[in-house]
């Protein structure tokens, strides 16, 4: 099923737009062609669902991506800014905008404030309809917009918006359970950044037992769409939060053996020992995910665990060897996988080690990749059996390339990668979902497209 827009009359829309991009290595704000496209049901994150427009973040911030907010700035009804961030620990401080607020690593780390971490993008965009500040149009940003757009981050930062915006998370998740994992989070930044934890507003207190109809009925002001519940299947298991691993394994001892597919995501606080146990008890899983937080997993320093795994999702550079060598397929159950997503935010991946390990592969899915001169000769060297390749992202040179669907249709890029390599603009994890319940994933579509530039091949020799 393909996705739905998050909001009535809506429809789906994928563009490319000059986005300001604050990098965080520091190296000098920028204009950068990012996708622009509709939020739609799929998008699970209160932030982006403020407004009906977003820029694709998935590739930037990898398994952080949850983490993502959306700040609007509006300097006209004609100019709304929408402030792409991300506060995760786990991402490395914004030296760029370090910079414009005139402080150091250092001495951010020294202050013990939040921050700006991993990529910092803005999508301009301006009123459709006057008196509505979410619907919105996107525009292509301009050079223009840097000073102002330095001189709101400035004065965000001077005023604490980071923290305050914290501070209202964690109310609002409290209302809604403390084992949601954004709670979870919003307790993580904190113990990182200050002791002890900021405690809820005083002056929104009373009001906790009017949040979720006062949020029902803003829902329904706004004409949004809501997806129905999606029931976890006997085969099919997604854990997304330690307290559902903990819930999970009591209720595993009688079905694990039944689970086919399995989804490890979110934030886990480390607790690697709890992650090892459910793919232990879980052995006989041919469809796993695993994109937690989580280091050094025994699953691949057991010899005997993945024996029936065949499609395998993964960031591999998180379970780097302990020696300090690089990643590598080594482990027996890469052996009989057809289906690899690797999910690696870098370009690098063809350092690691045991290739030939990979002897069934017929489907590469790769986050990021270098250019089709050096990628296309590694995979067909490496990789002889693999048919189907899906990217999402490239590099050339020091720019970064991100892909989208309607580049596959452009002639130049068919002679630069070939007939077998199909662009998406991203691989969300509900698109697993959806592929582990039968009803179809990515696959499908890269399959449908190269099989139909193989069909116009052979149709095109066959005419001449």
């Amino acid at each position: 099923m393909p996705p739905q827009p998050a909001f009535i009359n809506d429809k789906i829309e994928n563009l490319v737009r000059k986005c300001v991009v604050f990098p965080a290595d520091g190296s000098g704000v920028r204009l950068v062609h990012m996708i622009a496209r509709t939020v739609t049901l799929e998008d699970d994150n209160s932030w982006l669902r403020c407004h009906d427009r977003c820029i694709d973040m998935v590739s930037t911030y990898g398994d952080e991506y949850s983490k993502l907010r959306v700040a609007p700035h509006e300097q006209t009804p004609n100019a709304r800014y929408l402030i792409h961030y991300n506060m995760s620990p786990n991402l490395p401080l914004n030296l760029t905008v370090a910079g414009v607020v005139g402080s150091s690593a250092s001495d951010v780390k020294a202050d013990k404030r939040l921050f700006w971490r991993g990529d910092v993008a803005v999508l301009k965009t301006r009123r459709k309809i006057p008196t509505l500040d979410f619907v919105l149009e996107t525009l292509n940003a301009d050079e223009d917009d840097f000073g102002l757009l330095e001189d709101v981050l400035r004065k965000q930062y001077q005023e604490g918006m980071l923290e305050k915006n914290l501070q209202w998370d964690e109310y609002i998740w409290k209302t809604h359970g403390e084992g949601a994992e954004e709670y979870n989070y919003a307790k993580i930044v904190n113990t990182k950044c200050r002791e002890p934890p900021i405690q809820p507003p005083s002056h929104v207190n009373s009001f906790s037992d009017k949040v979720s109809s006062a949020y029902s009925t803003f829902q329904a002001l706004l004409g949004y769409q809501t997806a129905s519940s999606d029931p976890v299947s006997e085969e099919t298991i997604c854990l997304q939060s330690s307290q559902e691993l903990t819930r999970f394994h009591p209720v595993l001892k009688n079905t694990a053996q039944r689970v086919k597919n399995l989804a490890i995501i979110g934030m886990f606080n480390r607790k690697e020992s709890d992650i090892d146990t459910i793919l232990a008890m879980c052995n006989g899983v041919e469809n796993l995910l695993v994109s937690a937080a989580v280091y050094n997993l025994g699953f691949f320093t057991n010899p005997q665990a993945g024996q029936k795994l065949r499609r395998l999702t993964i960031q591999l550079r998180k379970f780097r060897p302990p020696s300090g060598s690089q990643p590598n397929f080594y482990h027996p159950c890469f052996s009989n996988i057809t289906h690899l997503h690797l999910d690696d935010d870098d370009d690098d991946w063809p350092t690691y080690q045991g290739w030939d390990n990979l002897s069934k592969l017929t489907h590469l899915a790769l986050s990021c990749s270098g250019p089709p001169e050096s990628t296309l000769p590694f995979i067909q060297q490496n990789l002889p059996t693999v048919q189907y390749v899906a990217l999402v992202h490239y590099r050339n040179g020091e720019d970064g390339r991100y892909c989208h669907p309607t580049v596959n249709n452009e002639p130049h890029m068919r002679a630069k990668w070939g007939a077998r390599v199909v662009f998406l603009s991203s691989i969300h994890f509900n698109d697993w979902k959806r592929g582990a319940r039968g009803d179809g994933d990515f696959w499908d579509i890269v399959e449908r497209e190269v099989e139909r530039r193989l069909r116009a091949v052979l149709d095109g020799a066959s005419s001449t």
